[in-house]
């Protein structure tokens, strides 16, 4: 983490956060916090199973906004990460899982820059996008040409399991993410 450096994308999270939005992400990384922290003194991070950053309240952290859900964990404290083998193949569950499908059911939703190859995430929306709002519009912004030498969106849905390839096919944004949240 301490060689990688803020981009644009987490500039405009950290400013989305400061102005009472919510982003879900499933990086360990603590980049977004670094910019959020420019702006404003007050930042709410929650990735633990319980504590203080638990998911306990995401209902009324959702809906109050400025709040930062790291639904797999947090370098923050390494034991919150989730990634271990007894999670590889496995569904997420409990309070994640809960506010992942409730976003999903109800938010526009924009994927920036996942590669969707979570085994734990595709499960978990194959059943609740059967739910979801059809008005509701799903973006996907795909980091197309940078770094130099980066998968295409065509090469990265190889990659996607069956669940998650229409979600990247349907509205995609082939973008430099960096130049796409430049303004």
């Amino acid at each position: 983490e301490t060689q990688c450096k803020p981009n644009r994308v987490h500039t405009f999270l950290g400013h989305w956060l400061a102005t009472g939005g919510s982003v879900v992400t499933t990086n360990y990384d603590r980049l977004i916090e670094q910019e959020w922290a420019k702006i404003t003194n007050s930042t709410k991070s929650l990735y633990q199973s319980e504590g203080k950053n638990s998911f306990s309240n995401w209902q009324g952290d959702l809906q109050n906004g400025g709040c930062l859900f790291k639904i797999h964990g947090s370098l923050d404290e390494a034991s919150s990460c989730l990634g271990a083998l007894e999670h590889v193949g496995t569904q997420l569950t409990g309070d994640r899982a809960e506010l992942l499908a409730k976003i999903i059911q109800t938010r526009p939703v924009c994927f920036v820059g996942w590669r969707g190859v979570d085994p734990d995430i595709p499960p978990l929306l194959r059943s609740v996008l059967e739910k979801r709002n059809s008005s509701l519009p799903i973006f996907w912004i795909h980091y197309e040409g940078w770094p130099p030498g980066s998968a295409t969106l065509d090469e990265s849905m190889d990659e996607m399991t069956d669940l998650i390839r229409p979600l990247a096919s349907q509205y995609p944004i082939l973008a430099d993410a960096d130049r796409a949240f430049r303004d």
